[in-house]
């Protein structure tokens, strides 16, 4: 977040708009991650897929944590930890899945970890439903 609101600084951007923008991006990226995993489940038309992440971004949970934004970054981040695992345990390597996976767990912030902590069952459990072995193209 630093960089950002740095960045509207030094562009003279007054805070109220900035915080604004910053709002706008993390529900954006919500609802991105949320279209990209209904795709990679294979869940829906792509207005469905539409219709399903405006949902995700008004759920209660996020309008009532759009106050504190950096709670609200490890709920935008969620559908990005577990789309790498869905499209790795269809196609490509588990390890670079992981390692996207992972990546966005690390987006999420370090303010709060009980908030993270709470995010990582989903993952978890996708992996433990997940049939061992190598990944098979379907």
């Amino acid at each position: 977040m630093a960089p950002f609101f740095e960045l509207m600084h030094v562009a003279h951007i007054p805070v109220w708009c900035a915080e604004r923008v910053w709002l706008a991006l993390l529900l954006t990226a919500g609802a991105w991650g949320v279209i990209r995993l209904a795709e990679a489940l294979g869940i829906g038309k792509q207005w469905a897929r539409v219709l399903g992440a405006l949902a995700y971004c008004v759920a209660p949970l996020v309008v009532d944590w759009a106050a504190v934004s950096a709670a609200l970054v490890a709920i935008v981040f969620l559908p990005w930890v577990l789309q790498p695992l869905v499209v790795g345990s269809k196609t490509g390597s588990p390890r670079r899945a992981a390692a996207k996976s992972g990546v966005a767990i690390a987006l999420m912030g370090g303010v709060n970890a009980t908030i993270i902590l709470t995010a990582l069952p989903l993952a978890v459990i996708w992996l433990l439903t997940r049939q061992p072995g190598h990944a098979v193209s379907l």
